[in-house]
């Protein structure tokens, strides 16, 4: 029998597959309507899917890359706020989810899910 998979952990998971797969739609269609190609975000796309799969099937580097992807996410939106004339609402929505993922990722409980 497998391991047990905590609720939080398959929530995240699903989180960055729905991610993932929204940001790949969002970018192909950019490429299409713009002509316009950046693999950066298709990079961003096929990390956020591939972290998505691998939590879900509880790989300790898998968690370890989704904190570190956390730690620059949070680092850009502060920097976002800091520097750019937006409305920080907008990156600190996006912050905020990283928080609580990261957060969430390391409490010992879930730690141990992982090993």
């Amino acid at each position: 029998m497998g391991k047990k998979r905590a609720k939080g952990v398959t929530f995240i998971s699903i989180f960055y597959l729905c991610t993932g797969i929204l940001l790949f739609y969002f970018f192909l269609y950019i490429a299409i309507t713009q002509r316009t190609f950046n693999f950066v975000h298709l990079a961003f796309a096929t990390v956020a899917t591939i972290l998505g799969y691998f939590i879900l099937k509880l790989k300790n580097w898998a968690r370890v890359i989704a904190i570190m992807w956390t730690i620059i996410t949070i680092f850009i939106g502060l920097l976002l706020i800091i520097t750019e004339k937006i409305n920080p609402i907008i990156p600190v929505t996006r912050t905020i989810p990283h928080l609580i993922i990261m957060y969430y990722l390391t409490r010992p409980k879930v730690k141990e899910q992982f090993k």
